[in-house]
């Protein structure tokens, strides 16, 4: 009776702990949550998810690594433990389980958390090119204009001509005005 016991002991210090490590390791998931519903968006963070992803994933498989042990020694000890003592195990076996479940709730919750940060890049990218697109959509005729002009050909009527630069700069207003965002 006293290996029986001597295992059960072994096994719940072997999960001794588990239950607060995935309760700190939810409260920051939690906090990076709240870091990218603010915006705020720093390399750092990315690599904080995949690790706190990897440290998840390395406790699921330890954990079921623990589990495959506690059936085996369900299926030993199958004849020789009394109802109490199977009892502990079974609880034992469902503790692990409810971990293991947990766990993965929380790996599922890295991954939702990456798709989060990948949108607010996204989303980040998007009012960048936003703004380049305008930029471009104002100085693009500009642009063109000048360098229509700046090919110095000898037969330009409008070089020779008294109106031709003041009408250049009507036709470059014209085109910002027609150009520029509502």
């Amino acid at each position: 009776a006293s290996d029986v016991y001597k295992r059960q002991l072994l096994i719940n210090t072997l999960i001794d702990g588990f239950f607060e490590n995935l309760q700190y390791l939810e409260n920051k998931i939690i906090s990076i949550e709240k870091e990218l519903l603010k915006r705020d968006i720093s390399s750092s963070l990315n690599l904080l998810i995949y690790s706190i992803k990897r440290e998840l994933s390395l406790c699921k498989r330890y954990l079921e690594n623990i589990l495959y042990l506690v059936q085996n020694i369900q299926n030993i000890d199958e004849k020789i433990l009394n109802i109490k003592k199977w009892r502990y195990i079974n609880n034992l076996e469902n503790k692990i389980t409810r971990l293991i479940s947990t766990t993965q709730y929380l790996i599922e919750n890295t991954i939702h958390l990456r798709d989060m940060y990948q949108s607010s890049l996204d989303f980040y990218q998007n009012r960048v090119i936003k703004l380049l697109t305008v930029i471009t959509t104002i100085f693009l005729p500009l642009s063109l204009i000048a360098a229509w002009y700046g090919m110095n050909f000898k037969y330009m009527p409008e070089l020779h001509s008294k109106y031709g630069y003041p009408l250049v700069i009507m036709i470059s207003i014209t085109c910002l005005l027609y150009t520029s965002p509502s």
